[in-house]
Parts: structure tokens; C-alpha cells; sequence
């Protein structure tokens, strides 16, 4: 309710400020055409300018809000280990949700995940796909392929949450480096 509250009193000084700045433009660019320092604006062009800072509001408002600056690096990097090989992948993560405040504030942190693999090549199935120290079991059929400079992620499990399928957000196509 706090954050609400924030949120529609941060969109009514965005418009506040937007309404009075366009107003005053408009009334320093008129009077200085016309000479006239006591301008009354009519009401159609208050209208007018009233429309405009609605939208420029809701347009700033949605920007902020549909902008997310979480995002998964282009490189992932694979090393080999004792019998195994390591793939590691790299994510700016947004703080969590239950931290209202960092969720207007669009803070990140850098995020990693160390994927155990059998084979430095090839389509390596989900289930022979090891994630230490998470609950995860990939299913079968969701993979990891590696061919020469790529990889490409496309890892599903069960969440042990609510039970369904769902895919791992770090499923995408990165470059590949050896470490």
C-alpha cells in the first residue's frame, strides 16, 4: 500500500512539474512574440497542455516501469575440472521482490551459476546437467548444447514451489570461452 502510494505520488509530480513547465514555455514563448507581458491563456490551449503532460506522464511512468536492467552476459565459460567440466555463466540480477524499495530503485547485482557438465561438446540432456547447492533437477529432454565457440542453454525443472515446469532464466544463447 506504502509503495502505491509512492508510486501515484511520484506520477503526480512528474505531471505537476511537466503542466506548470509547459505552461510557462508556452506563455514566455507567446509573450515574447507578441510583446504582451499580461497574457491570459485561453482554455483550449490549457486543455491542450493539460493532455500533454497526462501522456507525458503516463509514457515516463510506463518507460520506468516496463524498463528492466537485469539481463544475462554474453559470455559463459568453461573450464575443466578433476573428471568433470565447469560452465559458468554470469547474470545482473534485480534485488528481490520482497525488498519494496530496491524495486523502485532498479538496483542489480551480478549473479553467477557453475554448471557441472560430463563433455566439453555436444547436446549435454538436463538431467546429466548438475547445479551445486540449489534444489534444482533439470528434466529430461531440457539440454545444454556446446559446438565451438557457443553455448546455448535451454534448461527446464519442477519448481518445488508450485510444482510446475518452469525454465531456468539463464537459458539463452551465449559466446564460449575457455578458462
Amino acid at each position: 500500500m506504502i509503495i502505491l502510494a509512492l508510486i501515484l505520488f511520484i506520477a503526480v509530480v512528474i505531471f505537476a512539474v511537466t503542466y506548470f513547465v509547459s505552461l510557462l514555455l508556452f506563455k514566455s514563448i507567446v509573450s515574447l512574440q507578441s510583446g504582451n507581458k499580461n497574457l491570459n491563456i485561453h482554455k483550449k490551449v490549457k486543455q491542450i497542455i493539460l493532455l500533454f503532460s497526462i501522456f507525458f506522464t503516463i509514457a515516463i511512468c510506463s518507460w520506468y516501469f516496463i524498463y528492466n536492467p537485469a539481463h544475462n552476459n554474453e559470455t559463459a565459460y568453461i573450464e575443466k575440472t578433476l573428471d568433470k567440466y565447469t560452465l559458468t555463466v554470469y547474470r545482473k540480477s534485480n534485488l528481490m521482490a520482497h525488498d519494496p524499495i530496491s524495486l523502485l530503485q532498479k538496483r542489480t547485482y551480478l549473479d553467477s551459476a557453475k554448471f557441472e557438465i560430463p563433455k566439453p561438446e555436444g547436446i549435454i540432456d538436463g538431467t546429466e546437467t548438475i547445479y551445486r547447492n540449489t534444489y534444482f533437477k533439470f528434466l529430461k529432454g531440457s539440454n545444454i548444447t556446446i559446438n565451438g565457440e557457443s553455448a546455448i542453454i535451454n534448461l527446464a525443472y519442477i519448481d518445488n514451489y508450485n510444482k510446475q515446469k518452469s525454465n531456468l532464466s539463464l537459458n539463452g544463447v551465449y559466446k564460449l570461452k575457455w578458462r
